[in-house]
């Protein structure tokens, strides 16, 4: 004979129940590693449209809560790496050839990749609660 309840519900199905609404409650707390990668994306979709950026693997290293000016935020600490299948003005990355457009671009911080370059970057995001959710440095809302 099966535990039941006052009710007749099975003992067991409300404790299932009961784990699915902790479960839900904890796991929405925080932003998850898909929201920051989605911020990363966002932040280059010029560069991933264009084919100059393509992202090999995102992961979250560190997740860090914070209070700013009295709005609770989390900072999202990740490792990307990537590879620039075209390069970044690969006629800039050659070595001693001089020229006022590449002279120009590094005095703006851009920084020349040979095409087919591998790299790791490793950044935080915040993302700031608000009514709706968690804001990222995108702008939107997750």
């Amino acid at each position: 004979m099966k535990n039941v309840t006052k009710k007749g519900l099975p003992i067991y199905t409300l404790i299932l129940i009961l784990f699915v609404i902790l479960l839900t409650a904890c796991s929405a707390g925080v932003p998850s590693e898909s929201n920051a990668k989605s911020v990363f994306e966002n932040q280059r979709s010029k560069e991933i449209k264009k084919g100059i950026l393509k992202i090999d693997s995102f992961s979250e290293t560190n997740i860090q809560k914070m209070n700013v000016l009295g709005v609770e935020a989390y900072k999202v600490y990740y490792k990307a790496n990537v590879t620039y299948p075209k390069g970044v003005m690969p006629e800039c990355a050659r070595a001693h050839q001089f020229s006022w457009d590449c002279f120009n671009a590094q005095g703006l911080g851009i920084v020349f990749k040979k095409p087919g370059k591998k790299e790791t970057i490793n950044g935080g995001l915040v993302f700031e609660k608000t009514e709706k959710g968690w804001k990222g440095e995108d702008g939107r809302i997750y």
